[in-house]
């Protein structure tokens, strides 16, 4: 369950947002404030939401400044009447900038950016699950990877390309956080700069590793013992017979 928190000055605001969230499976509103110091202060002391939705123009101190007192992990969505903080917004990393007013389906697209965020922001910065995200490089922009069709990842300085049976990918997540993130039986570093499938190895010999789809990878020094215990299990012993 994604939890919510709103802050904003005007209680028709957010009787329109509470109403969204009611309406969305999944989300849950745990609380809502019309004073802002008062609603980071209930933000603070009781439990953190997931996403808060805050209002820019406020008495006393904007959202912009609020936003700043935050918990580092929570989601922020701005929502406004006036365009004129768009690039202040974007430039404190903002989840997403909601003009005033908007309707439900722009709602929901921001929602669905914040708990893509949240996925990346979480430890390892990838779901640990059948799939996960990874940053292009572009602003806003992800490519969304099954994990079960990667076959190999490289790092070439500093940029690590995902190849995978339907294609590769980009990005510049480092390469030991991304191995954290993937499952350990399945992927192994095999060299500095290299992590493969074990699911696509067609053949080892000697110190080179050649994967289904005909890549091959050098096995380094550092990392052929673990590997090679890991082949082990697979291997299937000679009978024998007396």
């Amino acid at each position: 369950m994604t939890t919510c928190y709103v802050i904003d000055d005007e209680k028709f605001s957010i009787n329109e947002i509470t109403g969204m969230v009611e309406k969305t499976p999944g989300l849950k509103l745990i609380g809502s404030s019309v004073d802002p110091i008062l609603g980071l202060q209930e933000i603070l002391e009781n439990q953190t939401p997931d996403i808060i939705f805050l209002d820019v123009e406020m008495p006393n101190i904007s959202g912009l400044e609020l936003m700043q007192m935050m918990p580092g992990n929570v989601m922020v969505i701005l929502t406004t009447a006036h365009a004129k903080y768009a690039v202040d917004a974007f430039d404190k990393d903002v989840v997403d900038y909601l003009f005033k007013p908007f309707n439900y389906s722009r709602f929901i697209k921001a929602v669905e950016k914040a708990k893509l965020m949240m996925g990346l922001r979480r430890p390892n910065s990838v779901q640990r699950n059948d799939e996960i995200f990874v940053n292009t490089g572009k602003k806003g922009n992800f490519s969304r990877i099954r994990i079960s069709e990667i076959v190999c990842i490289k790092a070439i300085d500093d940029v690590v390309s995902i190849h995978t049976s339907c294609g590769v990918h980009f990005s510049h997540i480092r390469l030991k956080e991304i191995e954290q993130s993937l499952p350990p039986e399945i992927f192994i570093r095999i060299h500095r700069a290299f992590i493969i499938s074990v699911n696509y190895v067609k053949e080892i010999n000697g110190s080179k590793v050649t994967m289904l789809d005909n890549s091959s990878f050098p096995l380094g020094d550092l990392y052929k013992n673990d590997f090679l215990a890991r082949i082990e299990k697979k291997i299937v012993k000679t009978y024998r017979g007396h």
